[in-house]
């Protein structure tokens, strides 16, 4: 625990961090979404209404101090590359801020209406005009990314990872994983780590099973491929077929394409939109096998955009339909999330309640122990009192009963003495008396 707050305390004084610091903040209680690592929550700071994105306390609680030291330093990372992207695409950088009880720092960004992902299950029947403008949008932040010097690969680029604001524009968030690819066009980098994003949207460069993947930015394109087939299906690929299989024919074990894997959505999408669709032969480019196969950012926007120019740009009322269908979702949403506050809440009281009785009664419990053990401790001295003054009155009898013995045996002593002083006197009459036998036996003759 040591280390760990060292090191937070390390991070938070650095200067990079301390520059994007908001000092006042107060949050709502809505929460905007969450994932397995973390949560994105609502907050007000200064004259706007942003959101909030956060790790959960319990990943930090159970990190090892090189695990927290890790996700530190990927926040710092992730707040200093944010901070440098203006775009209208992207979801805007605000600061860093400090919420109470948490001990990591949170990230400040624009708060926006919904993701890609909430718009497309919730919404059926969302007009080709509308998709073909998310994507479009989706694509402008991609290019924005790859043409900087040197460009960014996003990493993980998902329907989820790709906010839509009130006027349905498409903005991408989410840099965590981003990586700087210092390398030129064409070339593959060679320092990134494996697996970086969320599976079913990483192409198969991403997923090698060698220490070090090497792969560049095409794999944000293969990734975007698969946006573009779960925005026009409105189905998210989730069931892929195998990579490999056994051929009994051959009696190999064969392997699919990217294509191959994703078959039944692609037959649902050309079913849609017909097989010689310009947006479904984009789609499946982009799921090209090698990345070199795939188009750059931005070829994939311009095809994006010459398809716009074919369709109907009348869908300013279907617009307003769908914002009017996520305000109601969101109202749901927050109500379910306020029912489940309330019987949290409601929950915790009766826990308190619980908790407060369990502890008076130990509290009562731990009171007449004290007063049992404060008799029991009187009783102790009282005996204690007792026993001095038993051993008291034992020295007292002790000391009669001496004097008892004394008394008895005085006389007994005198008396032997007597005794024998009167033997002596006797023995000293005997002895006198043979000098006058004569004239005693002659008196007795006369």
């Amino acid at each position: 625990m040591a280390d760990r707050i060292h090191t937070l305390s390390t991070i938070h004084t650095a200067p990079e961090l301390e520059q994007f610091l908001v000092a006042t903040v107060q949050l709502t209680g809505r929460v905007l979404g969450a994932g397995a690592y973390g949560s994105v929550e609502e907050v007000e700071i200064p004259g706007a209404t942003v959101a909030a994105k956060k790790l959960h306390q319990q990943l930090v609680n159970l990190g090892s101090p090189q695990q927290v030291e890790k996700w530190v330093t990927d926040f710092v990372e992730e707040c200093k590359l944010m901070s440098q992207l203006r775009h209208p695409h992207i979801v805007q950088f605000l600061g860093v801020c400090y919420l109470p009880g948490a001990q990591l720092p949170v990230l400040l960004m624009e708060k926006l209406q919904t993701s890609l992902d909430n718009l497309l299950e919730t919404s059926p029947n969302i007009p080709i005009d509308l998709k073909v403008h998310l994507l479009t949008g989706t694509g402008r932040g991609v290019v924005y990314l790859h043409s900087r010097t040197p460009p960014i690969a996003h990493r993980d680029l998902s329907a989820k990872n790709i906010l839509v604001d009130n006027g349905l524009n498409a903005k991408i968030a989410d840099m965590g994983v981003s990586r700087i690819v210092n390398i030129q066009p064409g070339q593959l980098a060679a320092s990134m780590t494996q697996m970086p994003g969320t599976g079913v949207y990483m192409p198969p460069e991403a997923a090698q099973e060698e220490g070090v993947t090497r792969y560049n930015t095409a794999i944000d394109i293969f990734s975007f491929g698969v946006v573009s087939l779960f925005t026009l299906t409105q189905t998210f690929p989730r069931n892929l077929k195998p990579a490999a299989y056994y051929d009994p024919a051959t009696r190999r074990v064969l392997g699919r394409t990217e294509i191959e894997r994703r078959e039944n959505y692609i037959v649902s999408m050309k079913a849609a939109l017909g097989e010689t669709h310009s947006l479904v032969q984009l789609t499946l480019d982009c799921l090209e096998f090698l990345p070199e196969d795939r188009p750059s950012a931005v070829v994939v926007l311009r095809r994006l955009e010459e398809v716009k120019t074919t369709l109907p740009q009348n869908c300013t009322q279907t617009k307003l339909e769908l914002i009017q269908q996520v305000a109601v979702k969101e109202e749901e949403i927050q109500r379910a999330v306020a029912d489940n506050q309330a019987q949290s809440d409601a929950i915790k009281v009766l826990q308190s309640e619980e908790i407060e009785q369990r502890d008076f009664g130990i509290n009562q419990l731990q009171k007449n122990f004290l007063e049992k053990s404060g008799q029991v401790n009187q009783l102790l001295h009282q005996i204690s009192e007792k026993d001095t003054h038993i051993a008291q009155l034992q020295a007292i009898i002790d000391r009669l009963q001496a004097e008892t013995r004394e008394q008895v045996r005085g006389p007994e002593e005198l008396t032997i003495l007597q005794q024998e002083q009167l033997k002596v006197r006797v023995s000293s009459s005997l002895q006198i008396q043979p000098q006058d036998q004569p004239q005693d036996s002659g008196q007795r003759e006369t």
